[in-house]
């Protein structure tokens, strides 16, 4: 409190002497002038070509605006009134954005442009019968993808002929599927209005075997994530906020249940209400759970809490648009990450974007004012440093770095 009143002190100070705008165009320079040293460096080789990647990386994912004057989607008659429910961006040149709609559609879009607008180089209307719950690329291959619908279904496409290769048709609306990242067990998790997790081999065609665990403390499963750095682990969150690890060689074998202590309740589950978002870090020793009102990161090796963040407190304006009405309690949103040092972790809060330092837990930077209705989905292109997010208002816009007109030479 008394360096909150020192630096208030002094803020009220400068103002009212006219230093304020001096000191800040003066800080303008200095980081111009410590640029134009970091370019002057990597000249002469005293930079690793390494730490210059990544100090310009992070630069310019620090500096996100949006980009909608610059560049523009490509929009068909059938995409008119249609919400984006959720996007990936394959991994191997992070170049085609695949994006499931509320209408059922799925489109492709190729994000490499080279001109104003964006390209769909692949549309299906009536991939499914009703909302699409969660779309994704095979990890290994741009060829094939899956998507998973309200309409009880799962489908493997063909990227290259884009029909569906095999539908795998279940009881109950299907809220979240994620693909294994192993090459040897193509396995394809699944979770809806149901206690069990169910394992779909896609060599086979088959269900492979089922996860759950008999009592009256579990709801519906909603989000699944599997562990990139062991094959047989699973992570699933349900409708109570409870956080499990899975292995997956066994039905019913848990592993660890994730637990927090909360000063003001006696409930000890990883969030008080349902998850509806898990991720990992790149490098995969750190897990990221998110719950309706708040942002919990894990240690994936040792199951302990590092640092939670309560996202009512982050400020956004205040016009937020009202929720749809098929946003219930289920609905998932998803998160993404970049690539940087410090990595920055993209979380959609209502109409806006927060972006959050994963090592700390800060809030680094709020992208807001462009969205109308609730954002569903963000993808991080790592090569371009672009962020797209996809929401109710039918529209996938891009984030990217400042344009920076000065001249270094």
């Amino acid at each position: 409190l008394r360096w909150i009143i020192l630096f208030s002190l002094l803020f009220v100070f400068l103002s009212s002497q006219g230093l304020l705008f001096l000191l800040t165009a003066r800080l303008l320079t200095l980081l111009h002038v410590m640029f134009t040293l970091l370019l002057q460096n990597r000249e002469c080789g005293l930079t690793k070509p390494v730490t210059f990647q990544q100090i310009e990386t992070f630069r310019r994912v620090d500096q996100l605006v949006y980009r909608g004057s610059d560049i523009r989607l490509s929009r068909d008659g059938n995409s008119r009134g249609r919400g984006i429910m959720d996007m990936d961006l394959e991994q191997n040149e992070s170049r085609y954005l695949l994006c499931g709609g509320t209408n059922g559609s799925v489109q492709i879009y190729d994000v490499h442009w080279t001109q104003q607008q964006i390209p769909t180089i692949a549309s299906e209307t009536t991939a499914h019968n009703s909302s699409i719950s969660t779309v994704q690329w095979y990890p290994h291959d741009s060829g094939m993808f899956t998507t998973s619908s309200d309409d009880k279904t799962v489908k493997l496409w063909d990227t290259n002929a884009m029909i569906s290769i095999d539908t795998f048709t279940f009881r109950y609306p299907i809220y979240c599927t994620d693909m294994s990242m192993s090459i040897k067990r193509s396995l394809i998790a699944v979770c809806g209005e149901s206690n069990f997790i169910i394992l779909i081999d896609i060599r086979t065609g088959a269900s492979s075997h089922t996860l759950g665990l008999n009592g009256s403390n579990r709801g519906p499963i909603t989000v699944l994530k599997w562990s990139p750095r062991n094959d047989n682990y699973l992570i699933s969150g349900d409708n109570f906020g409870n956080l499990r690890l899975w292995d997956v060689r066994y039905t019913k074998c848990q592993l660890h249940l994730f637990k927090r202590v909360y000063s003001d309740s006696s409930i000890n589950s990883a969030h008080r209400s349902s998850l509806t978002s898990l991720l990992f870090s790149n490098d995969g020793f750190r897990l990221i759970s998110k719950g309706k009102d708040d942002l919990v990161i894990w240690d994936a090796d040792h199951y302990n809490l590092i640092n939670n963040l309560n996202l009512n407190n982050i400020q956004f304006r205040s016009d937020i648009a009202i929720t749809p009405i098929n946003q219930q309690s289920s609905h998932l949103v998803k998160m993404s990450v970049s690539r940087t040092d410090p990595e920055l972790l993209f979380v959609p809060i209502h109409c806006d974007i927060a972006s959050i330092d994963v090592t700390t837990c800060t809030v680094w930077q709020c992208l807001q004012s462009a969205h109308m209705f609730p954002v569903n989905s963000c993808a991080f292109s790592s090569t371009m440093q672009i962020l797209f997010t996809g929401g109710y208002d039918h529209k996938i816009l891009p984030w990217g770095p400042k344009v920076d007109t000065r001249t270094y030479y």
